[in-house]
């Protein structure tokens, strides 16, 4: 079996897997007592001292605003917390991934294999989210999938869909979620893709926003040549043409967009545009985007073959 592959436009949507079944308290004690900080003056009027002694021993839990303003009083960032949280590390997916890139050979497979395995048993909605999106990459990879493999890649995928169809209001994190697996999704679900941009709109003022919605729109950019609904590639390109100028900071997204009008007129049998994806190859691969510029030759030919098929 051959899993399509695709294009993986922007870092693999990626969060803490933080564990949940382990309790805050004792973690902001730790730091507490680090920074040589009683309780009165970490926590002041935000809970009761009574219920301070309970939450440092692990027995109480507080609401996601207080724990904002106690982690902005220890004078650390969300990131760091979470960190010391772990005992100072990541968590073990996220060491198996954290320099993976998107390959075409059944090693890194093997790793992405793995990493889901870690945490295949977890049964947190984040952790059974966070192994289908790594079940997502694997699929991409793997070259010949066994059988019990290919049942866990369609285990993946229901689960992805189904979460994404009932989810009514979706979040930051559910459109890096889509974004990251739109062709593991396998179908055309246009309506999931106007969720996703509906909501991102929200967010346009997060740091985390040109990423996100330069994932989103490259990847199905790509769907779109992919199925042949090289209009709707069209409009979705002169949207990211509008939305990102060229400067410094988005030449990467702009090269992304010249190398998807050149994939689109390789579709509908233009040859120039052989030679415009071709030039976005050469640039990223000269700056050593060596992956990257792997990817647009793999999308290239593959246009090429679906064209003259």
């Amino acid at each position: 079996m051959r899993v399509r592959q695709h294009l993986e436009f922007g870092p693999i949507f990626r969060t803490y897997n933080l564990s949940m079944d382990k309790p805050f308290g004792p973690t902001i004690k730790k730091i507490r007592l680090s920074k040589s900080v009683s309780q009165k003056e970490l926590y002041g009027d935000i809970i009761s001292k009574s219920f301070a002694i309970d939450f440092e021993a692990g027995k109480n839990d507080i609401k996601f605003a207080s724990m904002l303003k106690i982690i902005s009083q220890l004078g650390i960032t969300i990131e760091e917390f979470l960190y010391i949280h772990n005992d100072y590390h990541q968590d073990q997916t996220d060491d198996y991934l954290k320099d993976l890139k998107y390959r075409q050979d059944d090693s890194d497979a093997k790793h992405h294999w793995m990493a889901a395995k870690l945490i295949e048993d977890r049964t947190d909605l984040k952790s059974r989210l966070r192994w289908a999106q790594i079940m997502a990459v694997f699929a991409a990879m793997i070259k010949d999938a066994t059988p019990s493999q290919i049942e866990k890649i369609t285990e993946a995928r229901e689960l992805l869909r189904n979460y994404l169809f009932e989810n009514e209001s979706w979040t930051f994190s559910d459109i890096g979620l889509y974004a990251s697996t739109i062709f593991f999704l396998e179908r055309s679900e246009d309506s999931l893709f106007k969720t996703a941009w509906e909501t991102l709109k929200k967010y346009r003022y997060l740091d985390e926003y040109t990423n996100i919605k330069s994932q989103l729109f490259g990847n199905k950019i790509y769907k779109f040549i992919d199925d042949g609904k090289l209009d709707y590639a069209e409009k979705l390109i002169l949207e990211m043409e509008q939305e990102f100028s060229a400067n410094v900071e988005t030449m990467w997204i702009i090269l992304v967009v010249r190398m998807s009008k050149g994939l689109v007129k390789i579709a509908r049998g233009d040859v120039s545009g052989v030679q415009e994806a071709t030039d976005v190859e050469t640039i990223f691969r000269q700056t050593d985007n060596i992956d990257l510029a792997d990817q647009i030759k793999w999308a290239i030919v593959e246009t090429q073959k679906k064209r003259n098929a």
